[in-house]
């Protein structure tokens, strides 16, 4: 009986764990291929560079904003991030993780206590940004090619270890990836750019589901309105509301992902985020959620939530979530499609005797 074995991966967020990845690839010749599920770096600290470049390089434009009215600020670009203040308290009233429930409270609950102040500080900044418009462009410019040199450094580095693996390794960006990523981290063949592939008995497809407007969302302006983060059990309320009869049946029938999708047979499909829990169906991956039931692989690989769990089966299909702490080899059985066996690997620190007292050194070891 015929099997591939796949070992997935993702949710790195550390450049230094790409060595390590290397070294166990080489060390299992039995796996067939590399699946990596994305975010291959830490968005966040590219970000973090990103405002403390932009800060420094505008630091001879005058802002009137108080601490307290940019504060206010990104509380409004959080709310809004997220679909918006009533959006929110809709989610509250139909969200049952207490944890996540008593987060979203405190946001709301801040946004509407403060709403005319965040509209004060909201026509400051406004001004703010039309008097100094050629300016904040250049500096935004200038800021964003450094970060972006920043990122291509690392992709560069965990190309030069990846290259190294004998095993194919197919995969997707996450939410934390930058664009530079395909041109520099081309040891992965990126089955959203490339497109299905075959490696061992199985066929794996691929697709973007997290802020990629562009590629994953139609570009008509209804559209557009998904990246609002619009639930998926509510897209038919918003295309009614929004559109026509007409839009809702284009979207089921050819939205940007199912069009990419249409007359793929794929076994395994990879994606960053899944299509179960909170936010499985919010914003675009509204679309890749169409496109996965229209799909019906019988293997779905995913990352994203951060912790340990597997896929219920119970849904219709099976898979893994790897996370930061986790990593798997899945034994699959080509005739069935069936999975037979997980390994389930953990992320380790180790010292590095010649590091001394810097940060210990990531490994993978058996759970």
């Amino acid at each position: 009986m015929a099997t591939t074995k796949i070992f997935q991966f993702g949710d790195l967020h550390d450049p230094r764990k790409y060595s390590a990845v290397r070294q166990f690839m080489q060390s299992r010749s039995d796996i067939n291929v590399g699946v990596f599920v994305g975010d291959a770096f830490e968005g966040k600290t590219y970000a973090e560079k990103y405002q403390e470049a932009l800060k420094k390089e505008m630091s001879g434009l005058k802002n009137n904003l108080s601490p307290d009215e940019a504060k206010l600020l990104q509380i409004a670009q959080m709310v809004q991030a997220n679909g918006g203040i009533e959006n929110l308290e809709k989610a509250l009233i139909e969200n049952k993780d207490s944890e996540l429930n008593e987060q979203i409270s405190q946001l709301v609950g801040v946004y509407r206590q403060n709403e005319d102040k965040i509209q004060v500080a909201a026509q400051k900044q406004n001004k703010f940004v039309h008097d100094n418009k050629d300016k904040i462009q250049a500096a935004q410019k200038k800021t964003l090619e450094a970060v972006l040199g920043m990122a291509k450094k690392d992709a560069q580095a965990a190309n030069k270890e990846l290259s190294q693996v004998k095993q194919k390794i197919v995969g997707i960006p996450g939410n934390h990836d930058l664009v530079n990523i395909y041109e520099h981290l081309s040891a992965i063949h990126w089955l959203d750019k490339k497109g299905p592939i075959k490696v061992g008995g199985l066929s794996f497809g691929g697709m973007i589901n997290c802020g990629d407007k562009d590629r994953i969302v139609p570009s008509e302006e209804l559209y557009a309105h998904f990246e609002k983060d619009v639930p998926y059990e509510r897209i038919e309320e918003f295309l009614k509301s929004n559109g026509s009869a007409s839009d809702l049946k284009e979207f089921y029938e050819n939205n940007a992902v199912v069009k990419r999708c249409k007359g793929q047979s794929i076994d395994c499909l990879v994606t960053h985020k899944g299509f179960d829990g909170f936010a499985g169906g919010f914003g675009v991956n509204a679309g890749a959620k169409k496109a996965f039931e229209t799909m019906k692989p019988k293997l779905q690989l995913c990352g994203h939530i951060h912790g340990a769990g597997l896929y219920d089966d119970t849904k219709g299909y099976q898979g893994l979530k790897s996370t930061e702490k986790y990593a798997y080899v899945i034994h699959v059985d080509n005739d069935t499609k069936e999975i037979e066996k997980v390994e389930v690997y953990k992320w380790v620190y180790k010292k590095d005797k010649q590091q001394g007292a810097k940060p210990s050194k990531p490994a993978i070891k058996a759970a």
